[in-house]
C-alpha cells in the first residue's frame, strides 16, 4: 500500500520533467549557437539586429532564414545566410574575418585638372593619386568648369592594392549638341558644330566621327540642311589645322578624318563628289599627291561634269 503511494506521488513530478524537458528541446520554437570570431570583439548582426560583440550566443527561431552580419574596424565585413534548422545543428561558429588592405586610387581625367571628391571630400585636382583609401566602397566626382560633372562608384572589396580610374570628360557642349541630334537628326549644323568643338578639345577621333554619322544621313535619310557647311569643316579640319593644334595635331586629324573617308568613299563614292574632293583635298595636303591624281581620275570618270573637281585639280596642280 506504501509502494502505491509513493509512485502515486511520482507521477505529477514525473510528467512535470517530460513538460520541462519538451521545453528546453523545443525552446519555444528556439534554439542557440555561440559566434565567434578572429579578431574577437567583432560586432553580431542577426536579421539586422545587433547582438554585440563576438563571443556571444545568438537565439535562431524554428524556421526561417538567419541573416548573420559580422564587421570589425579594418577588416572586411563578413556576412552570410543560413537556414534556421542547419543553424541549430551548430553549437559554434567560427568567423575569420580578412583584413582590409588600405587602397591606392591613380585617378586621371581627360582633360586633366578636374576636381576629385572622395565621398563627398576634395582631395586635390587630376592627374591625382590618393593614397590609404582603407574602405571597402567608395564613390569619386570628377568636376571641370564646362564640362559635364561625371560620379564613379569603385568597389573595393576584391580589388588589387592600386585602382586606376580613368575618366572622359564631357563637355556641355557636347552634351547640348547630342541632345539636339537626338531631337533633330537629319539637322547637319548640329554635326558640324559638334565635330568644331572636338576639334577644338583635340579629340580628333570623335570629331571625325561626328562628321561620319553626318555624311550617313546624307545619303541614308536624304539630309540636306547645311551640307555645304560639313565639307566646309572636313576642309577646314584638314587645310586649317593650326588653328586648333600644332604639327603632331595636325597628322592626328588628318590620320583621323582619312580613315573615315575612305570608309565612306568605299560606301557613297558613287553618289558623292563632295567625298572624292575632301579625300583629294586630304591626301594633296599630305603630300600624297600620285594619290591624290589617281583619286580625281577615278572621280572624273564618275562625275565629268563636275566642275568643282575641275577646279580644285587646277588649285592643287593635279
Amino acid at each position: 500500500m506504501r509502494k502505491n503511494v509513493e509512485l502515486g506521488n511520482l507521477q505529477p513530478l514525473f510528467l512535470g520533467a517530460v513538460v520541462l524537458a519538451a521545453l528546453v528541446v523545443g525552446g519555444c520554437g528556439r534554439s542557440e549557437m555561440i559566434v565567434r570570431t578572429r579578431p574577437p570583439g567583432a560586432t553580431v548582426w542577426v536579421n539586422g539586429e545587433l547582438k554585440g560583440p563576438a563571443p556571444c550566443r545568438v537565439r535562431f527561431p524554428r524556421q526561417g532564414i538567419v541573416r548573420l552580419r559580422v564587421s570589425h574596424p579594418g577588416y572586411h565585413e563578413w556576412s552570410k545566410e543560413l537556414r534556421a534548422d542547419s543553424a541549430r545543428r551548430q553549437n559554434v561558429l567560427e568567423v575569420a574575418l580578412k583584413p582590409r588592405v588600405p587602397h591606392k586610387l591613380v585617378c586621371t581625367t581627360r582633360p586633366p585638372g578636374a576636381k576629385v571628391l572622395l565621398d563627398g571630400q576634395f582631395r586635390g585636382l587630376t592627374p591625382l593619386t590618393i593614397e590609404n583609401v582603407d574602405l571597402e566602397s567608395c564613390t569619386l566626382v570628377f568636376r571641370l568648369a564646362g564640362f559635364e560633372s561625371v560620379s564613379r562608384p569603385v568597389d573595393l572589396r576584391n580589388a588589387p592594392e592600386q585602382v586606376r580610374v580613368d575618366v572622359t570628360l564631357r563637355g556641355l557642349t557636347e552634351a547640348y549638341y547630342l541632345t539636339r541630334i537626338k531631337k533633330a537628326p537629319d539637322d547637319l549644323g548640329n554635326y558640324v558644330d559638334l565635330a568644331h568643338g572636338y576639334a577644338l578639345d583635340k579629340k580628333f577621333k570623335e570629331a571625325a566621327a561626328a562628321i561620319e554619322n553626318a555624311v550617313v544621313r546624307i545619303y541614308e535619310h536624304g539630309a540636306a540642311k547645311d551640307a555645304n557647311r560639313l565639307w566646309s569643316e572636313a576642309d577646314r579640319i584638314i587645310t586649317r589645322q593650326f588653328a586648333y593644334g600644332d604639327e603632331r595635331d595636325v597628322a592626328e586629324a588628318r590620320r583621323q578624318l582619312g580613315g573615315v573617308l575612305k570608309r565612306l568613299l568605299k560606301k557613297y563614292g558613287a553618289r558623292s563628289p563632295e567625298l572624292y574632293r575632301t579625300y583629294i583635298v586630304l591626301l594633296a595636303a599630305d603630300g600624297e599627291k600620285a594619290r591624290a591624281r589617281v583619286l580625281y581620275r577615278e572621280a572624273l570618270r564618275r562625275f565629268p561634269g563636275d566642275r568643282h573637281l575641275r577646279r580644285l585639280a587646277k588649285h592643287l596642280r593635279l
